[in-house]
């Protein structure tokens, strides 16, 4: 998990590290990140699909590594 959210461009795993270690509102981020609340809805929005869509892929990959087959 720390890749892919090693892969995010470094706007949206900030507005990320915001919202879920920090957690921040959407309007705590948008003021943080000088941007305005629809532009920081987006940066989380676009980071969690991508998370999902890499998760999504890395799923055989990691039940073949828990199963003791790789």
């Amino acid at each position: 998990m720390n890749k892919l959210l090693n892969d995010l461009p470094g706007r949206q795993k900030e507005a990320l590290y915001l919202r879920y270690h920090q957690g921040l509102s959407v309007d705590q981020i948008a003021d943080l990140l000088d941007v305005n609340y629809q532009s920081a809805n987006n940066l989380l929005h676009r980071g969690l699909l991508s998370l999902r869509k890499e998760w999504k892929g890395s799923i055989p990959l990691l039940i073949l590594i828990s199963s003791g087959l790789l």
